[in-house]
């Protein structure tokens, strides 16, 4: 449903900027198009909050049993870690 909402304020904000390479915009367009681009912004930032909270759940229900899963973050966390050619305590 959101996805849906999202693709639909892309498509209008194109269908407007292709009208305004045209033509002149009038204000009412130009007043649509920043009204669907702060719904779209709302949108993607509320669509990021929600896969940081599904990866928390899922952190909290698989993260502290021993999982290929908590493994592998564990992993990923300790080479980020560990980039700089002189860090000698991940050795």
């Amino acid at each position: 449903m959101m996805d849906d909402r999202i693709e639909y304020l892309r498509k209008e904000i194109e269908d407007v900027d292709v009208r305004g390479e045209n033509s002149v915009l009038t204000d009412v367009e130009v007043r649509q198009r920043k009204d669907n681009f702060d719904k779209l912004w709302t949108l993607l930032k509320a669509k990021d909050s929600l896969v940081v909270q599904r990866s928390k759940v899922k952190w909290l229900r698989e993260g502290d049993a021993n999982t290929k899963f908590f493994h592998n973050c564990m992993k990923a966390r300790v080479s980020g870690n560990c980039n700089t050619p002189f860090s000698q305590q991940c050795k």
